[in-house]
């Protein structure tokens, strides 16, 4: 599971909100849903920008990672037309990162890597998945989950102290659409894991 940095190492990185009026780049902007979204980086200096424009009453979860899952920065933002962001990386180490931009059931993803000199990003690795959604209703939990191509989908859930405790597997599908009883599960607080490729959210199930 993601694991955020300690705070000390979060407060080494400077971050700079706007909420003046954004310019659409025509030839750089990137749509997830209705939003507009724009990341980019001066190669020569270690900062990434992030431009966002119509999220309206949508709420977006940003975060800046490593690539290995590692979160230095979360936040969530609703109820506002425009929103930019500057990402000061000159505290963090040489290497592979990546901004996720999340919102309802789909998710952006822009991958950079930061060097000695300053930061390469190149828009045409930006990607956009689906995530799976998790409705629980009592003791039966609903899970819809759709790929962008045929792939393994696993459901495995895991008690307060990691045990796994369900697992149901489906190979190579588009989609899942499945409720699960766990009327036979103990009460208390579990994480539902959807695996999808090579993609994974984790929920929280309470019964």
């Amino acid at each position: 599971m993601k694991t955020l940095l300690s705070i000390a190492l979060a407060a080494t990185l400077t971050f700079t909100n706007a909420t003046q009026t954004l310019a659409r780049d025509t030839e750089n902007h990137y749509i997830l849903s209705g939003t507009t979204i724009n990341i980019s980086a001066d190669e020569n200096v270690k900062s990434v920008t992030i431009k966002l424009n119509n999220i309206q009453k949508d709420v977006l979860n940003i975060s800046l990672e490593n690539t290995e899952g590692t979160v230095f920065f979360t936040e969530s933002v609703s109820a506002t037309a425009q929103y930019a962001k500057k990402f000061n990386l000159s505290q963090l180490e040489a290497g592979s990162y990546r901004i996720v931009i999340k919102k309802n059931a789909s998710k952006t993803i822009q991958p950079f890597e930061l060097t000695n000199k300053g930061v390469e990003l190149n828009q045409s690795e930006r990607k956009e998945k689906f995530l799976p959604s998790v409705v629980q209703k009592g003791s039966s939990v609903r899970v819809n989950c759709l790929t962008s191509n045929y792939t393994n989908i696993f459901v495995r859930i895991y008690d307060n102290v990691g045990k796994l405790v369900f697992e149901d597997a489906n190979y190579v599908v588009f989609q899942l659409h499945k409720t699960f009883n766990l009327s036979q599960l103990p009460e208390g607080t579990y994480i539902m894991e959807v695996v999808a490729g090579d993609e994974i959210e984790y929920t929280t199930v309470k019964l």
